[in-house]
């Protein structure tokens, strides 16, 4: 059914509204979609398939991760 594809906001920054959650709760999760509005008035994001690790900051590898811009209609 639908709710197979939900959306559960997990972590939110913002110049003009709280922070929600923290950086920890996107750590050891994986099929993660992250929107950003940049000032410019650009919104682009990205995928990651696989689990971020909860102990390790640097590079990540993910054959199914992608970038993408919404405002440019462009997949990368």
């Amino acid at each position: 059914g639908f709710n197979k594809y939900a959306l559960t906001l997990i972590y939110r920054r913002s110049v003009s509204a709280p922070a929600k959650g923290n950086n920890s709760d996107i750590r050891g999760r994986k099929n993660l979609l992250i929107l950003i509005s940049t000032a410019l008035g650009q919104n682009i994001g990205g995928y990651v398939s696989v689990p971020i690790d909860k102990n390790k900051e640097d590079y990540i590898e993910d054959s199914g991760a992608f970038l993408f811009s919404l405002t440019k209609m462009q997949k990368l």
